[in-house]
């Protein structure tokens, strides 16, 4: 029986080298430019201390609280497992929008018998 011979092999040789550093350093590029785009934001952030609410500002603030506690705090959880309370908040964002001076609509669609509704305004 003859021994094995067993062939040298060069694993990474010149022109072996050439073709794989060139597309591992483009692929690197294309990478690292997707990155840099997806990440860059355009302008500067704010530095310092904000300025004081205007009035209306203020005023806005509140209410807006006010309404966020009526529907978190108040009104309590909302969704299709407490049908009841969903139909609630609906009311309240129709009639508090509806206050506040614009026309609302309802896009309703049905699930498993109830029906629910998207309301929509336009700012």
């Amino acid at each position: 029986m003859k021994p094995l011979k067993f062939a040298k092999i060069k694993w990474l040789d010149r022109s072996s080298f050439k073709k794989l550093v060139f597309p591992i350093a483009i692929l690197f590029f294309i990478s690292f430019g997707g990155w840099a785009t997806v990440l860059n934001i355009p302008g500067k952030s704010y530095r310092g201390e904000l300025p004081p609410l205007t009035a209306y500002e203020a005023d806005l603030a509140r209410l807006l609280r006010r309404d966020i506690e009526t529907i978190c705090g108040d009104l309590g959880e909302h969704n299709y497992l407490v049908y009841d309370r969903l139909i609630e908040v609906e009311r309240f964002l129709e009639s508090s929008l509806s206050a506040a001076g614009y026309t609302v609509n309802r896009h309703s669609y049905q699930v498993d018998g109830q029906v629910f509704n998207n309301l929509e305004v336009e700012i």
